[in-house]
C-alpha cells in the first residue's frame, strides 16, 4: 500500500514535469525554483497530491505572484491550503498570446468622382439627382 502510494507521488510529479515542459513561458523553471525555496514542503506535497491537472500553471503563478506565495506560506493548517491552492487554480490561465494582426488596408479615396453627376451639378447647380 505503501508502494503504491509512493508511485502515485512519482506518476502525478512526472505527469507535471511532462505539463510544465510545455507550456510556453520561458522562466517556467526559474519560477518553479521560487517556489521550491519559498514554499514549504507541506504546501507544495499538498499541490502535487490535490491537483490532478494544472499543477504546473499553479506553481507558475505562485512563482510570479509573491502576494500568492506568501498567502499559501502563511497558512499553516493543510486543509485550508489545499483549499486556498484550489481558488488558485480556478482563477490561473496563461494569458493568450497577442495575434499579430494583419495591416489594414490603406483607405481609398476617390478624387474624380463621377463624370455625369460633376457636368449636372455645373449645369444645374442646386440641384438633386433622386
Amino acid at each position: 500500500e505503501q508502494r503504491d502510494y509512493q508511485n502515485k507521488i512519482l506518476k502525478r510529479l512526472e505527469d507535471h514535469k511532462q505539463r510544465a515542459a510545455k507550456l510556453p513561458v520561458k522562466d517556467y523553471a526559474e519560477m518553479e525554483e521560487v517556489v521550491r525555496n519559498e514554499v514549504p514542503v507541506l504546501q507544495q506535497e499538498i499541490l502535487l497530491r490535490a491537483a490532478d491537472e494544472g499543477t504546473e500553471l499553479i506553481a507558475y503563478a505562485l512563482g510570479k505572484n509573491e502576494k500568492l506565495r506568501q498567502r499559501l506560506t502563511a497558512e499553516k493548517d493543510p486543509i485550508r491550503a489545499a483549499f486556498l491552492l484550489g481558488q488558485i487554480s480556478q482563477k490561473v490561465k496563461l494569458a493568450p498570446k497577442p495575434k499579430t494582426a494583419p495591416k489594414p488596408e490603406p483607405e481609398v479615396k476617390g478624387g474624380a468622382g463621377n463624370a455625369v453627376t460633376d457636368d449636372f451639378s455645373k449645369r444645374f447647380p442646386g440641384a438633386i439627382i433622386e
